[in-house]
């Protein structure tokens, strides 16, 4: 649930069960290991497209995000390797400086790991290390190897139903294990661990999936024949056992569909028809919703640019009811009127502090000389603003947004105030607007940033410390953006947290992915800067907010 919560919050899209209890399990329940996750899936999308690949993850024309059927066992078998580097590096590093005792420990309980729907009973991994370290581990040893681990966050115990569970803290760590291990270990792990496993298999439903697995995935010493003869028995094992217990705890019909996915996942994997195996009456649910295109997640999750100023957050909101477009399409109700009404004076908003920021870097022989690519800007933005009758039209604004709006006229709009900044710095005396500025927090935040006179000693400072000081200034004389007419979603709010995570935090990759781009010092003077010019602007009744 704090999983659906941090989502939800941040992205205002909902999200079914199946996809809040896949995506968190995968991701070891560690909430910075699943936006790499989600990150990693996302860039993967593409290419998988272009190879006829059915997509891992989905939006549903209800903006609800979806693991489409028949994926759920790939979406959660995605090595590290896949997901970041940099994430995979790490733990081989943390793996290689650990004892010989927790090596052997994270490879038993990596290969079971595998089947990751399974939750490991502590007293099963004692009896399988038991199986294979000819010395024996006693209790005590047991104790004291699983108490040190969780120290280390290396693992998780836990107590449910009067068992102990065991668990990676993190998924990664399983996946560097599983890939130091060698065919000889992989194959004694699997044997110990079926013949421990196997007298529970009428017990928990999940033990068949795991057999079968052993079976068909690792074990070569059968032939293939056997292999699936055995792996199909016990599928049939699992799905009997999963009707009983469902019925038994009166399962909800979401849930127990989940699980017969994770089932037919499973047959799936191995080369096999789930009609034939489990016969063709057997679903779970698995049609397909109506999807939007993936690329218009982009605009979903869209942010302005902070070196925008005001007019970063008018960018937001245009992104924002291009979506809303698209997810009320169909109501004819107060929605769809006040969706419009918002993107009217949203775009009006947008031409007049484009015109103003331009006028500014003309003034420093920063502008356009072509005449016409302002005006090819005002009616791309007035398209976007216009009604549609189609919501496939609504996906082509999405693509125009991204690829013409931003592309072409924000992007090289932020770089020549990026040049801007670079020029005014050390500069006195200090714009007119900055000096007319009723926020003094936002006048000396900017003379601390571009190095002009202030009562501080800034000389020695460099632009992380100058960029500190800057944030530190705002925060303390409790500056706060100016409300739009438009609602708007905390994730475009510029408060002084979001700017200072937004310039001193060092993106990961899959931060950078959601992001597009790490922003910087430079970014924060273009945001003082515009800041400035447009609040001056409002104040003097040039346009309004």
């Amino acid at each position: 649930e704090q999983m659906r919560e941090m989502i939800t919050s941040n992205t205002h899209a909902q999200i079914d069960d199946s996809f809040v209890y896949t995506t968190s399990a995968a991701a070891g329940h560690c909430a910075g290991y699943y936006i790499e996750r989600i990150a990693a899936i996302g860039s993967m999308q593409p290419e998988r497209s272009k190879r006829g690949e059915r997509a891992l993850l989905a939006m549903s024309i209800d903006f609800s995000y979806i693991i489409p059927p028949g994926s759920v066992r790939e979406f959660r078998r995605i090595p590290v390797m896949k997901i970041g580097p940099e994430i995979a590096m790490r733990y081989a590093h943390t793996y290689d400086d650990l004892p010989p005792i927790m090596q052997v420990f994270c490879k038993v309980l990596a290969v079971v790991s595998q089947a990751d729907y399974y939750w490991v009973p502590r007293a099963r991994v004692w009896e399988v290390l038991n199986d294979l370290i000819a010395e024996g581990v006693d209790e005590e040893t047991m104790d004291i190897l699983l108490r040190e681990m969780c120290e280390l966050y290396l693992v998780k115990v836990w107590a449910e139903g009067g068992l102990e569970y065991v668990k990676f803290q993190s998924p990664a760590l399983a996946d560097v294990a599983m890939d130091v291990c060698t065919p000889t270990q992989v194959e004694n792990i699997c044997k110990a661990w079926s013949s421990r496993l196997r007298p529970y298999k009428h017990t928990d439903f999940r033990v068949p999936m795991c057999l079968a697995w052993f079976h068909v995935v690792i074990d070569p010493c059968q032939t293939c024949r056997t292999k699936k003869a055995s792996a199909v028995k016990l599928w049939r094992e699992s799905h009997s056992v999963l009707l009983k217990e469902s019925k038994k705890k009166n399962w909800s019909v979401a849930k127990l569909n989940r699980w017969k996915a994770v089932l037919a996942g499973e047959v799936e994997a191995a080369g096999s028809s789930v009609e034939e195996v489990l016969g063709g009456d057997f679903s779970f649910g698995d049609e397909t919703p109506p999807l939007i295109p993936f690329g218009f997640l982009g605009v979903w999750l869209y942010r302005g640019p902070i070196g925008l100023g005001p007019l970063g957050i008018t960018i937001s909101i245009i992104a924002e009811q291009i979506a809303m477009e698209a997810r009320y399409f169909v109501d004819d109700g107060e929605m769809k009127a006040q969706i419009r009404e918002n993107m009217a004076s949203a775009t009006t908003r947008y031409l007049e502090e484009t015109n103003i920021v331009e006028n500014l870097l003309s003034s420093y022989d920063l502008g356009i000389d072509d005449g016409g690519h302002l005006e090819k800007e005002r009616e791309l933005i007035e398209q976007l603003a216009a009604p549609v009758s189609q919501r496939e039209q609504i996906f082509q604004k999405g693509d125009d947004f991204l690829n013409k709006l931003m592309q072409g006229f924000v992007e090289p709009r932020l770089d020549r105030l990026r040049e801007l900044c670079a020029n005014l710095e050390r500069k006195t005396p200090l714009p007119s607007f900055v000096t007319d500025c009723e926020s003094k927090a936002i006048k000396t935040a900017y003379e601390i940033m571009f190095r002009t006179w202030c009562k501080y000693d800034i000389s020695k400072l460099n632009e992380v410390d100058l960029a500190q000081h800057s944030l530190m200034i705002l925060a303390t004389r409790g500056w706060q953006a100016r409300a739009t007419p438009e609602p708007l979603r905390h994730l475009a709010e510029q408060s002084v947290a979001r700017l200072r995570n937004a310039v001193m935090r060092k993106l990961s990759g899959g931060q950078l992915h959601f992001a597009g781009r790490q922003q910087s010092s430079a970014d924060l003077k273009g945001f003082l800067l515009t800041t400035a010019l447009l609040y001056e602007a409002q104040d003097s009744g040039k346009y309004e907010a």
